[in-house]
């Protein structure tokens, strides 16, 4: 996954980490039924946040939105202005097997004249599309005027063709669509992994991951919280269990060694987990602004290490 995949994903996690999409359910239609993780922004839901009120006009993002002001004017759009909705899939854990497509308002012209421009750009017909190639390894396409597929597998890039002609599967048909259901309709950032235990693989040091199976994660905001939730399943009852105990740990640990953090407390005294069978939910409610101080840095999150022992 090199320049036009990093450029897209970079954006949507600058957005959500540095200082951060009109459909709110994900897009079954262009996602392929062998998908085994998705992440979708809706922006265009984002944008009628507060959080987006506070992205677009609070100083610490100042320097984001500097950065964004250069792709403006090299690619001829604006990020926060002119995308619908990026979602990311993958068939696996290699960059290779991933799919980035993004839905919004482009300048085809001009993003095709920056293709041409690279000497090695070669293009490629593929039934009624033509797929181009830069780089060692950039695939793009554009399925319309409003929807543009990239990845670093050319395959990736007709298996998602097909799906989105009717040839071939698509999401409806997964199991994961179990999950998805579950996801609230006004969510601006979602996501679903089919069996997070596989894609961390056996090697993790996260004990939590390795007992992990389908999850799925959104944000959405009601009045002025930030609703947070994550849910997903353990191998058995026992390992739900388990991780419940682990979870309440680390907040019993840093309920004790965090005291001057009252940021973070207030935030974790919100949180809360329960477990049905071998199912866990995790969720908080937190202030839209004292989340985003969190966000941008002004009030300190959890040290990683802590999250590195479950």
């Amino acid at each position: 996954m090199k320049k036009a995949i990093i450029l897209f994903v970079a954006v949507f996690l600058a957005l959500l980490l540095c200082s951060e999409v009109h459909t709110a359910s994900i897009q079954k239609s262009f996602i392929s039924a062998d998908a085994k993780w998705i992440v979708q922004f809706d922006m265009k839901r984002l944008t009628s946040t507060r959080l987006h009120q506070l992205l677009i006009n609070d100083e610490s993002t100042a320097k984001i939105r500097k950065k964004m002001e250069k792709l403006v004017k090299k690619y001829k759009f604006d990020p926060l202005k002119d995308i619908v909705s990026i979602t990311a899939y993958g068939t696996g854990k290699k960059e290779e097997n991933t799919v980035v497509c993004v839905e919004g308002k482009f300048d085809k012209d001009h993003l095709l004249g920056l293709i041409a421009k690279e000497e090695d750009h070669v293009e490629i017909s593929y039934g009624k599309y033509t797929i181009y190639k830069w780089g060692h390894d950039d695939f793009g396409v554009f399925v319309n005027n409003n929807l543009v597929l990239f990845s670093g597998n050319d395959k990736m890039i007709k298996n998602a063709l097909d799906v989105i002609d009717g040839k071939k599967n698509n999401l409806s048909s997964s199991p994961m669509m179990k999950y998805i259901n579950e996801i609230p309709k006004d969510a601006f950032l979602m996501a679903v992994v089919d069996n997070i235990s596989s894609l961390a693989g056996k090697h993790d040091k996260a004990l939590m991951l390795q007992k992990t199976g389908m999850a799925s994660f959104a944000i959405t905001e009601k009045k002025e919280d930030m609703d947070v939730g994550l849910k997903f399943t353990t191998e058995s009852s026992e390992d739900a269990q388990n991780v419940e105990q682990m979870i309440k740990g680390v907040i019993a640990f840093a309920n004790l060694q965090l005291k001057k953090e009252k940021d973070l407390l207030a935030l974790l005294e919100r949180l809360h987990i329960s477990i049905d069978g071998n199912r866990v939910q995790i969720g908080f409610t937190y202030p839209v602004e004292k989340l985003f101080d969190v966000i941008t840095g002004r009030a300190k999150l959890l040290p990683c290490f802590l999250m590195g022992k479950l």
